[in-house]
């Protein structure tokens, strides 16, 4: 999807650097907007504005800015299940199918309108044919695989690829935290980057899961574990830190335990350094997730 909004602007700016630019910072301000939206939807204004803050200081929110996929995956994913809350579900499919085709973390987004549904009909909702539309939202990810034919001549070939250049390939989320672990073994930086950070990451992720179920409505308390379970089953984790913005609701999550001004400043002081720590090292030209 990306790639092709890249295209779509260089031939204003003639230049596909720029254009880049332009469309991870469109797509970031658009996420932050609308998570401010959902967030007030949700709980009021005070912890949509909180929920915001928190995302702008995240430790890798560098990459909003940059040009990789997290923005506007973001902003396809929030808007998404802000559309669902509104009861427009054409849109939700239109920005579902979207969301697939930037990432296949956008599957994650079947599931967890699938139990939204569930929810409102608990609640006493009628059925609504417009529901069905949820299930079109893979179409997405089956035209990412077209585009991938299309090049390789292979749907899935890159899979072959994540597994020769990357050493990576699906496994359980047990294999994939003791690998971990494992990373800890790494001297110097490796380890520290590798290692610690992620693992302090895969903890937040779980730590948040768990938290969410028991805080959140189940849209939010599915996305979570189910992204959570996608980044992690893998043999070589790697990008956690990154990752976690599929996690979209801990930005929520963290406004709702932050309405203490004490644990509010605790976790924004936390936040700050880490992003501080990791965009240094990444502005200096060294890997940080």
């Amino acid at each position: 999807m990306i790639p092709w909004l890249i295209r779509g602007f260089s031939y204003v700016t003639q230049d596909y650097v720029y254009s880049a630019f332009i469309v991870a910072t469109l797509a970031s301000v658009a996420a932050a907007i609308i998570l401010y939206r959902l967030a007030d939807l949700e709980h009021g204004r005070e912890k949509a504005r909180r929920a915001v803050w928190f995302l702008l200081i995240f430790p890798t929110s560098y990459f909003l800015h940059i040009p990789y996929t997290e923005g506007l995956f973001l902003a396809l994913s929030v808007g998404c299940i802000y559309a669902a809350r509104k009861d427009r579900w054409l849109v939700a499919m239109i920005l579902g199918i979207l969301a697939c085709m930037t990432r296949a973390n956008g599957l994650v987004l079947v599931p967890a309108l699938g139990v939204e549904v569930v929810y409102q009909i608990s609640k006493g909702a009628k059925w609504d044919n417009r529901w069905l539309l949820i299930g079109l939202i893979p179409a997405g990810f089956f035209v990412y695989l077209a585009v991938i034919y299309s090049i390789a001549g292979d749907p899935f070939a890159f899979i072959e690829i994540r597994k020769e250049f990357f050493y990576i390939s699906s496994t359980t989320p047990w294999d994939g935290v003791q690998a971990a672990v494992g990373q800890l073994e790494r001297t110097g930086g490796d380890g520290i980057l590798a290692g610690v950070q992620e693992l302090t990451f895969i903890v937040l992720g779980l730590v948040a899961g768990i938290a969410a179920i028991f805080t959140m409505r189940p849209v939010y308390s599915t996305s979570i574990p189910v992204n959570w379970l996608l980044i992690v089953s893998v043999t070589f984790v790697a990008s956690i830190p990154r990752y976690t913005f599929s996690m979209f609701p801990i930005f929520i999550l963290f406004s709702i335990f932050s309405k203490d001004k004490y644990i509010f400043a605790i976790l924004s002081v936390i936040s700050l350094l880490y992003l501080a720590f990791f965009s240094s090292l990444f502005g200096k030209g060294f890997w940080a997730f």
